[in-house]
């Protein structure tokens, strides 16, 4: 719903057979290991149909993680190659 709200406020036009770069930044709640790229299927896949129409042209980075307890989260940076 936030990604539906976001790519509407930004006039994103989704993208039909063209690539995508997702830079994905992870805030975590706890210093528990998790490994950010098992994250990855389920992400791209939630975005279909709003970044893209088919999580084929994805293209998902992972820049770094965080940990905020105040505030866990995922931010993305999403442009058209």
């Amino acid at each position: 719903m936030r990604a539906r709200i976001a790519a509407k406020k930004f006039n994103w036009n989704m993208s039909k057979e063209s690539k995508v770069v997702v830079l994905l930044t992870f805030f975590f709640p706890s210093k528990r290991k998790k490994d950010t790229h098992n994250t990855l299927k389920v992400l791209m896949d939630s975005f279909e149909g709003i970044l893209y129409d088919d999580d084929y042209w994805a293209l998902p980075r992972i820049m770094d993680f965080h940990i905020d307890r105040e505030n866990p989260r995922l931010e993305l940076v999403v442009y058209m190659k």
